[in-house]
């Protein structure tokens, strides 16, 4: 190896064996250049003489002598002096060289670089002859890169067939060692890939996303963190088959278990069974689209309940799955979850509520009531998916995890299809995924295993991590596996010993050359040197510890690792776009609707509703006879609007956004029988939303309301006969009972004010 280092230990000098024969060489080239000079001035003496006083070969050293000694050393000036000097010079340097290099060599190993390791970073030349193997990154910005970034020399194709291995890459580095700002950032700026980051602050979005989106990058944000600023997710949606129901409840439960906790499989299975029955019977049973969520999963739950005194009896639930395919593995898992005695049912139950606490809060219920993802389409058109997590709080770190998870099988299933079709498994666009604080993240189920195929599909995973014993804690076993399935290292620099120990070990051990000087004093006084052979690690823990802060190792198989310095992210050519160089940068998603769940389409599906309205009067209830410009239909535009058909997205994005103001307003609210007025929402929806925040919050009688801008308000009372009779509903237009619990209502827009203070000011009991 060629290496800046020398390695002092007491007053003993190691050199690597590399090191030993570069001064060798050195030392041997000097002298026979030393000696070609005067082999050149001899054949320079001797042929001058020659020409000039036309003597034998023999007979010009004896004139030689007599000039060096009159001082006469220049020979004379002629053809034969330039011709003497260079036979001289050849032929005596390169006998020198022969000797001195053959000298050196035969009391030495002709393989000392392998006598005790062969480690080594590469060297200067093995660098430039590697990385020249890889197009060049482009000069103009906004092109994008076919390299993938690993340091300020060192690079990787971003086409993994290119070189041996695969593009998955563990970073490690502790606090303050720059992941995103020398790994993450720069290579979101090379545009070569739909990216899915794990940006636990928020930050990059904030940073990059202006620079990714001004590039033609769709901007996804799943924002745990602040759930009111995301995009939807609804892991339903990317349920496919059966695998996928039973992924979806062993990363729930998985994310949710005390891994040191013992005893609990019985109950955990118990309760997989449960849940299973359920999603089963939302996949294959459940035709409305809105209520196949975890929220309903909540509500079926609540509706198992379960009398201790009495098994014959029946709940809710029961009856649900009473009346589906006894066949079906909806009602096989509902068989096997009922085989259990009363209390031990009960406790189950308690279990599973317990459990799914998360989905029983309006923001989650929010984020998860519909998709917005389009995980299948990253493969097609660039995106960007940003998943915000909290840096401290894991108690929703499975819905990343989940994400995560249905993404590989997304996009998996999508290749096989590509395949099958006759094309190749290979996504258009590869999809590489920059997973931050990896350890935050939650487990993802056979994640060690999914690395070693991703390659095939185009995906790549960057898992970055502050040291090992994190992997270590999540994956038990599996850990070396997955580091295993990572054709790259990038180690940034830690503190933590078993790390520190790990890199060391894996830099593995190097030949060096120990040179030891003795002095003896006496009548024989005299001094010796010794060299010997030995081993010793390329850097020690002590010296990795120590690495400049602005350097780093890269290993990538099948090579030297390279001793590189961190990618200069302000060099990059669009650092000037980025937020990082200006504030004017900045991609502010908190202030835009579409990462807003609680407007997200609501605005669109106004407009598609106003639309609609004109054309409804003018065609409703006309006969053919009737001409439809001339009709007046008597209908109200609450009326109309209600009879507009709204698509499966828009419908469940309303519903989600209306069920969640309910439910917060409910809480937070200590009237005893609140009214809350929204904008453009169906009456349809009011119900749905009204009895789903019922069962939430246990809190009734409310009043919803809606206005679209007519002098009618449509609305929905919810709460007993004995709350409906409380009331004096003379004000209202219209009163029509829907059933036990919900009355439509249909109020006069200038009454509204003073029914709310009637009911306000009612002595309720």
């Amino acid at each position: 190896m060629t290496t800046k280092f020398r390695f002092y230990l007491g007053g003993t000098k190691l050199l690597t064996e590399e090191q030993r024969k570069e001064n060798a060489k050195s030392m041997i080239t000097y002298l026979s250049t030393v000696a070609g000079v005067a082999g050149g001035y001899i054949g320079a003496q001797a042929g001058g003489i020659m020409l000039e006083q036309g003597v034998d070969f023999l007979d010009t050293f004896g004139i030689m002598a007599d000039s060096i000694t009159n001082l006469e050393f220049l020979p004379p000036c002629n053809v034969m002096s330039l011709i003497g000097s260079l036979i001289g010079f050849g032929t005596v340097a390169a006998a020198s060289y022969f000797f001195l290099k053959t000298d050196n060599e035969r009391n030495y190993s002709y393989k000392l670089d392998e006598v005790a390791g062969t480690g080594g970073f590469m060297n200067e030349k093995q660098k430039k002859e590697f990385l020249a193997y890889f197009e060049k990154d482009p000069e103009k910005p906004g092109e994008p890169s076919p390299n993938m970034i690993l340091g300020q020399t060192a690079r990787r194709p971003n086409d993994s067939r290119r070189m041996i291995g695969n593009n998955n890459i563990a970073v490690i580095g502790g606090a303050g060692t720059g992941k995103s700002r020398f790994v993450i950032k720069p290579n979101l700026l090379t545009l070569n890939s739909s990216f899915v980051i794990t940006d636990p602050s928020g930050e990059i979005i904030n940073s990059l996303g202006k620079v990714l989106n001004d590039h033609g990058y769709k901007i996804k944000i799943f924002n745990i963190s602040d759930m009111e600023h995301s995009n939807c997710y609804n892991p339903f949606d990317y349920i496919r088959d059966d695998a996928g129901v039973r992924m979806v409840v062993e990363c729930f439960i998985n994310n949710t278990s005390n891994k040191e906790g013992g005893g609990e499989e019985f109950w955990v299975n118990a309760e997989k069974l449960l849940y299973s029955a359920i999603i089963f019977y939302l996949r294959d049973y459940e035709q409305d689209y809105s209520k196949k969520n975890f929220s309903t999963l909540v509500n079926m739950v609540n509706m198992a309940t379960v009398d201790e005194d009495n098994p014959n009896s029946q709940s809710e639930l029961d009856k649900i799955f009473e009346k589906i395919d006894q066949n079906s593995l909806a009602a096989q898992y509902y068989r096997g979850f009922k085989k259990g005695a009363g209390k031990t049912l009960k406790s189950i139950v308690i279990s599973c509520i317990a459990r799914l606490q998360p989905f029983m809060t309006p923001q989650v219920q929010h984020l998860t009531q519909m998709d917005q993802m389009e995980l299948d389409k990253l493969g097609d058109r660039k995106t960007a998916l940003f998943i915000i997590t909290p840096q401290a709080d894991r108690t929703y770190s499975f819905l990343a995890s989940m994400l995560y998870s249905q993404m590989f099988e997304t996009l998996y299933y999508k290749g096989e299809k590509q395949k099958a079709e006759g094309g190749s498994e290979q996504l258009k666009i590869p999809v590489r995924c920059l997973m931050d604080e990896f350890a935050n993240i939650g487990e993802i189920p056979e994640f060690p295993s999914k690395l070693s195929t991703m390659r095939k599909y185009n995906i790549s995973a960057t898992v970055i991590l502050q040291d090992i014993s994190q992997i270590e804690s999540m994956y038990k076993d599996d850990w070396k596996t997955l580091m295993g399935n990572c054709s790259t290292y990038i180690f940034l620099g830690t503190q933590e010993p078993n790390t520190l120990k790990y890199f060391s070990e894996l830099l593995g051990k190097m030949t060096v050359t120990n040179r030891s000087r003795g002095t003896s004093s006496g009548s024989k006084s005299g001094s010796n040197k010794n060299f010997q052979q030995t081993s010793r690690e390329v850097m020690t823990p002590d010296e990795l510890g120590r690495m400049d802060p602005m350097m780093e190792v890269v290993f990538m198989q099948n090579q030297r690792p390279i001793m590189d310095r961190k990618y200069q992210y302000e060099k990059h050519p669009l650092y000037q776009y980025t937020g990082d160089a200006s504030d004017d940068n900045l991609f502010l998603y908190q202030s835009m609707s579409e990462f807003n769940t609680s407007q997200a389409k609501v605005f669109s599906c106004t407009l598609k509703a106003f639309s609609e309205i004109l054309k409804y009067q003018k065609t409703q209830q006309v006969t053919k006879s009737q001409n439809t410009d001339s009709v007046v239909i008597q209908i109200s535009q609450n009326e109309a609007f209600d009879k507009v058909v709204l698509d499966r997205e828009e419908r469940a994005s309303v519903l989600h956004q209306t069920i969640s103001k309910v439910s917060s307003e409910l809480m937070a609210t200590k009237e005893h029988c609140p009214v809350i007025v929204f904008k453009s929402v169906q009456t349809a929806i009011l119900m749905e939303a009204a009895e789903a925040a019922a069962i939430q919050t246990n809190k009734a009688p409310f009043v919803l309301f809606s206005d679209i801008g007519s002098d009618t308000l449509n609305g929905v009372f919810y709460g007993s006969e004995d709350d409906f009779k409380a009331y004096d509903f003379e004000m209202f237009k219209k009163v029509q009972k829907h059933n036990d619990k919900i009355y439509l209502l249909f109020l006069k827009k200038n009454a509204l004010e003073p029914y709310k203070e009637m009911i306000q000011e009612q002595k309720y009991e």
